[in-house]
């Protein structure tokens, strides 16, 4: 064998030499996706969830790229161990998105990004609820009576939902004649008695909340109006609606048993700030009928006087 054609052989074993250390690091090339979450994967916002990645074959400098699906930009993690990679992220207080769907993909030198199938999950996320009540004005004439009551016309958080169901039991409750003394109509009945003092309690002071409430549309016990005096007019009557859901739970531990022991010993107040808001009757002053006669039509003459078959047009000018 000539030195030329020695010299060739050589220069082709140098050249594949990278290409076979290539071949002996990518033994067992493809990497299996795997993980596990280190927190619950749901919660009450700002929830703060942890995952540990767990992929078969993963080795140092492994990358991995998480999109936490809530918008924020993607986030890069580099693997420094042979196991993994530890992520974590904060999710706001949004009281629309009920969960998101969290997106893990990886890369190293045998596995390009796009090889290896990622990983889905989701994480749900949970607030408080948007409470309301229905109506959240009343008018009421003055010199009219009328009996009413309140509807919890609320929005419960992420209820109802086929999955990520926020469907825990709730505590309400219902508190009658607050606001400002001074302007309270006067006379006022709850469920057909008068009150010994307001603010009246459903429940009472002291006692527990309304448990369980599984649905919004609880109806408020009767609050009756008496027939009013002229200086009543612009007097009003507040209700007061309060809830808490999971994630402001009047009581924080339920795994004794009794939703009613709050661990604060706060029995009027619970654990937690109740979610609260308010409807409203107010009196009004009562319209005064009046009108104007008009011959023939709308656009007719004013005329106060008519014989036999006229046609009479009645224009209200009620106020």
């Amino acid at each position: 064998m000539g030195p030329k054609r020695q010299l060739f052989i050589f220069s082709l074993l140098l050249l594949l030499l990278p290409f076979t250390e290539v071949k002996a690091q990518c033994a067992s090339p493809i990497m299996e996706p795997g993980f596990q979450f280190l927190t619950s994967s749901r919660g009450c916002a700002p929830f703060t969830v942890r995952m540990e990645t767990l992929y078969l074959e993963a080795v140092p400098g492994t990358r991995y790229f998480v999109n936490w699906g809530d918008g924020t930009p993607e986030e890069v993690y580099t693997q420094v161990n042979a196991t993994g990679v530890i992520i974590t992220h904060t999710y706001p207080n949004s009281p629309v998105t009920c969960g998101y769907d969290v997106v893990i993909d990886a890369e190293n030198g045998c596995n390009p990004r796009g090889s290896v199938v990622p990983i889905t999950t989701q994480v749900i996320v949970w607030t408080n609820d948007v409470i309301s009540v229905n109506p959240g004005v009343f008018r009421v004439c003055q010199g009219f009576a009328a009996s009413l009551n309140f509807v919890d016309n609320s929005d419960w958080n992420c209820f109802p939902r086929a999955t990520r169901e926020n469907g825990e039991p709730r505590w309400i409750q219902w508190i009658y004649g607050t606001g400002n003394a001074a302007n309270r109509i006067p006379g006022m009945k709850v469920n057909g008695t008068t009150p010994g003092a307001f603010p009246y309690y459903d429940p009472a002071p002291g006692r527990n909340p309304i448990y369980p409430v599984m649905s919004p549309g609880q109806v408020s016990l009767n609050v009756d109006v008496p027939v009013t005096a002229p200086a009543d007019i612009g007097k009003e009557f507040e209700v007061t609606l309060r809830n808490w859901n999971q994630c402001n739970p009047y009581d924080n531990v339920l795994t004794d048993g009794n939703p009613f022991n709050p661990v604060s010993g706060n029995v009027a107040d619970g654990d937690n700030g109740p979610q609260i808001t308010t409807g409203r009757i107010v009196i009004v002053p009562a319209p005064q009928p009046d009108f104007l006669t008009r011959a023939g039509s709308a656009a007719g003459a004013l005329q106060s006087v008519f014989c036999i078959d006229d046609d009479i047009y009645f224009d209200n000018e009620t106020p």
